[in-house]
């Protein structure tokens, strides 16, 4: 049996009201210093240090609200890709502006990635270029002598291949060849993500109901279209799988209509659209989850989703896993959960309570089913118990040596 559950995630989902720049998410990274900046297609830029927002807009220096991507430079500098502004660099106090007065192949960037040897990737609406010191050092503008155009995002393969994700030319490497998907329902390719098993997969743009990506085996030099097959979408939209990533553990994220993962065994809905009790989608009823943008896991291990007019949502990664009755619950149906005021995880099952405290579980008392419980305003944790019981847990005193 597989440790992700996703049927209990707890969330928390942030908004213009919250403090973040804009509703439209385009991009999340988590810089040196552990702050989280969220590229926003309608506000700018927000940094997040878990508490509050500060926002950058024009009057701060950026030259654009519509901002695509963000990366780091070797030498700290945050980088904002802006879709209209060119390039962006942000050293603590204030911004410069690279343009293609700068070299850059366009002003519409698309995408940014950092480079083996330090410098950054930009992918513009004209072709690619690499920026390193303040300066394009290379760019690549055509294809055979006729015009590159817009280009998603670059990947090279397990075979050293390396492949363009483009608007006009579909998948095509650095020397000319194109990538035979054999498939006319893929349109756009979106961007890459590269397997430990090899594979690249390939989120791209089209139109139906089904959840699709690409996956490419460049052992053998075949594409092969992936129906992942969770639920019934029902409504035939245009716009595909929208991001796709692999995370440490080889696992694939996918974005489309919530979020869908593969283990390696199987497929699982993170937030599925009818999801169940307490899933994502349930928890935010308001959300329209065919307009998730991409998820990003930081360096703590929480999982980000970004969505596309509906905000930010951050997900526990204490949920996420699978516990059972060897990890110490009394019983592995959950039927309620709850935090108190020092961050620990009570949980109520069939079985009985438990609490979770920096990833361990222990059972406070088994034998009643604990369907419901709330957390006072002084801390004390209550639920209720069998035969119609109020069951108080006062919150520990903490001891200063």
């Amino acid at each position: 049996m597989s440790d992700l559950s996703f049927e209990h995630v707890i969330s928390e989902h942030y908004t213009v009201f919250d403090g973040l720049a804009g509703m439209h998410i385009e991009d999340l990274y988590q810089d040196r210093q552990g702050f989280l900046w969220i590229a926003t297609a309608d506000g700018g830029v927000s940094r997040f240090d878990s508490a509050h927002f500060d926002n950058f807009g024009l009057k701060d220096g950026l030259p654009n609200l519509t901002v695509m991507a963000i990366a780091e430079d070797a030498d700290g500098r945050l980088l904002f890709g802006t879709f209209g502004g060119g390039l962006a660099a942000y050293d603590g106090r204030g911004f410069q502006v690279y343009t293609t007065e700068h070299g850059l192949p366009s002003n519409e960037i698309l995408g940014l990635q950092d480079q083996p040897d330090g410098s950054i990737l930009v992918l513009t609406g004209a072709g690619v270029a690499w920026f390193a010191e303040g300066r394009c050092i290379r760019s690549i503008t055509d294809m055979g002598g006729q015009p590159l155009g817009r280009v998603y995002d670059m990947a090279i393969d397990a075979a050293g291949t390396t492949w363009l994700a483009t608007l006009d030319w579909g998948i095509i490497s650095l020397d000319g060849r194109r990538m035979d998907t054999g498939a006319r329902v893929l349109q756009e390719p979106w961007n890459f993500a590269q397997a430990p098993s090899g594979h690249l997969w390939i989120a791209f743009r089209y139109t139906g109901s089904e959840v699709l990506v690409g996956r490419y085996n460049p052992q053998n030099e075949r594409f092969a279209l992936i129906n992942v097959a969770i639920g019934t979408e029902g409504e035939v939209k245009n716009h595909g799988t929208r991001h796709v990533r692999v995370d440490e553990r080889g696992w694939v994220w996918l974005s489309r209509r919530g979020v869908v993962v593969y283990d390696g065994q199987e497929w699982y809905p993170f937030a599925p659209p009818n999801g169940g009790e307490r899933s994502v989608s349930a928890f935010l009823s308001d959300i329209a989850f065919s307009d998730t943008r991409l998820s990003y896991e930081d360096r703590e291990g929480n999982i980000w989703i970004g969505l596309w007019g509906g905000g930010l949502i951050f997900c526990d990664p204490a949920s996420i896993r699978r516990y059972t009755e060897t990890d110490g619950l009394p019983d592995r149906e959950i039927r309620c959960l709850g935090e108190d005021h020092e961050g620990r995880m009570w949980i109520g099952t069939m079985g009985g309570m438990a609490c979770m405290e920096e990833g361990h579980i222990r059972p406070v008392e088994t034998g009643e089913i604990v369907s419901a419980m709330v957390v006072d305003s002084q801390g004390q944790v209550w639920s209720d118990g069998g035969a119609g019981k109020v069951n108080g847990r006062a919150k520990r005193r903490k001891r200063f040596q």
